[in-house]
């Protein structure tokens, strides 16, 4: 079986051969096209290997899909969120001489500690999780304005562990602004998008860890609604390799106060 689907991304046409023949779909994607095999979960012993994307025959393919899978292909990067002023969007590799300045940041997470490691970000966090952290382009200038996204608490404190039940996984916000940028309220814009897209999209729950002298943070945070969690001062704060005490926030759809989301 072979269909061709046509999908529009960044204005270009792309056409997506969507098969269950194994032959077709490597010859398609050796010729780089772009390809999605059709599997029967009856028989995932049939199932075409080496595909990147797979989809269960009998079950239609939305047009989403198809673009996820086409951006994922052809290494261009998801659209996350625009807002008035910023779009949200996946990082690429071009963005790096921008990205490394979040190295001189007190917190600089560990995609962004040289290139190689901001590669290897991209090529296996998106694709893998389809989240992470996210590039923030600032609307009038197309310039690399900060960043902003959700991964998984690392260590999540106990008491958090309990009175959530047996969930394993606690997805964390987090956002940086460049200094050239700050001080105009880009970094609650992004935060709020980020968010309102991981609780659209992704959990039901947000948390934020904040250091406790860091009051700008907190009060950005604060003013989306998250709220800090009870609990932790009868059960000690969490600390840092440094030793400074990090305070978590909370927040869901309920409680936080974010935009309407556009793509």
């Amino acid at each position: 079986m072979r269909e061709y689907r046509t999908v529009l991304v960044d204005g270009i046409k792309h056409t997506v051969l969507i098969s269950d023949e194994q032959e077709a779909l490597l010859a398609a994607q050796a010729a780089g096209r772009a390809v999605l095999g059709l599997w029967d979960p009856k028989k995932p012993q049939d199932a075409p290997w080496g595909i990147p994307f797979l989809a269960e025959k009998e079950v239609p393919v939305d047009p989403d899909f198809l673009e996820r899978a086409v951006r994922r292909q052809k290494g261009l990067p998801w659209m996350i969120s625009r807002t008035k002023r910023l779009t949200l969007r996946e990082f690429q590799e071009s963005d790096w001489d921008g990205a490394a300045e979040f190295q001189k940041e007190k917190d600089c997470p560990e995609a962004f500690s040289g290139r190689e490691a901001f590669r290897a970000y991209i090529r296996n966090q998106y694709g893998f999780y389809q989240y992470g952290i996210w590039a923030v382009i600032e609307n009038e200038t197309g310039s690399l304005a900060g960043a902003a996204g959700v991964w998984d608490m690392p260590d999540k404190p106990a008491f958090l562990s309990c009175s959530e039940g047996d969930r394993d996984s606690f997805l964390e916000l987090g956002y940086w602004i460049r200094r050239p940028f700050r001080m105009r309220g880009l970094g609650r814009e992004a935060a709020a998008a980020a968010a309102a897209y991981a609780l659209e999209n992704l959990t039901e729950d947000l948390y934020v860890r904040i250091r406790r002298g860091n009051l700008s943070s907190r009060k950005l945070a604060e003013s989306l609604g998250f709220s800090f969690l009870p609990g932790q001062e009868a059960l000690g704060h969490k600390k840092e390799k440094n030793e400074e005490t990090v305070l978590l926030f909370h927040g869901n759809a309920s409680l936080l106060s974010l935009p309407n989301r556009s793509k």
